[in-house]
């Protein structure tokens, strides 16, 4: 990743399907909202897209840092996620 991509990505539903924000990195923070594509996800050639809000509970920035483990495996959001768990 450069430095003129956005950082930030989003696992919207449980599962290793990620989608990384394919906006530049300067949309924030005046743009708060992120937008990706999924490939192949709902059936083969399909795109997905999605957008998310900045601060999504479901974000992160980098790599997948792994499940949160405050409620051991049953938490579906990323590890140091804000808020509430989501079992």
């Amino acid at each position: 990743m450069s430095e003129t991509e956005c950082p930030w990505a989003i696992r919207p539903f449980p599962g290793p399907a990620e989608i990384g924000c394919e906006k530049p990195a300067s949309h924030l923070p005046d743009d708060q909202q992120h937008a990706g594509a999924l490939h192949d996800y709902a059936y083969p050639g399909a795109v997905t897209n999605i957008t998310w809000l900045a601060g999504d509970r479901r974000e992160f920035e980098g790599a997948w840092p792994g499940y949160c483990r405050n409620l051991g495996e049953s938490c579906a959001l990323p590890e140091g996620h804000h808020g509430r768990c989501a079992p």
